[in-house]
């Protein structure tokens, strides 16, 4: 197990953890700042690139847009994303990808669980986080070191990333 462990983590990174575009700054051609890093953390950059895409591609909005228009925007936003993305860094695979991806699922419901007032509007992030969490099935037994590596650690749980109730807090180190 502890070479599995070595082979997937990766080097602590500093994580923005709610990097989109309504907290980036830009001019015509490049990022001039990020806003909003009261969920920063470090861990696994991994992390943060399945915070982002979660948060891009399945975030509720609150807004009154046809689902088409919103579907196309979501298509557009994600595919600059990661043409950006692959600009900078490796893209990692969908499969080193999955138990990160199962976790942003998990924190997004979380942290929406209370705000959302109808709770069909989470249907699409329940379907997202069970169908990532499928795919990372096999890692159950690294499931408290995927969560530490993204920088939050379960406080309490009954299940596989993301099954109610699910309490997670950002680690603090000193």
């Amino acid at each position: 197990m502890a070479a599995h462990l070595r082979a997937i983590s990766r080097s602590p990174a500093l994580l923005h953890l709610d990097y989109h575009p309504r907290n980036v700054l830009a001019n015509l051609h490049s990022i001039t700042a990020v806003i909003d890093w009261a969920n920063v953390g470090v861990g696994d950059p991994r992390a943060d690139l399945a915070r982002t895409y979660t948060l891009l591609a399945v975030e509720p909005w609150q807004a009154d847009v046809p689902p088409a228009v919103l579907a196309a925007f979501r298509r557009e936003l994600v595919a600059g994303w990661w043409v950006g993305y692959a600009e900078v860094a490796a893209l990692p695979s969908e499969a080193e990808l999955a138990p990160f991806y199962a976790w942003a699922g998990a924190l997004m419901l979380v942290e929406l669980g209370h705000r959302v007032p109808d709770p069909a509007e989470l249907t699409p992030v329940r379907a997202w986080a069970a169908g990532w969490r499928a795919r990372a099935s096999h890692l159950e037994h690294l499931r408290p070191f995927l969560f530490t590596a993204a920088g939050w650690e379960v406080t309490a749980s009954s299940g596989w990333l993301g099954h109610a109730p699910c309490l997670l807090r950002p680690v603090v180190r000193t």
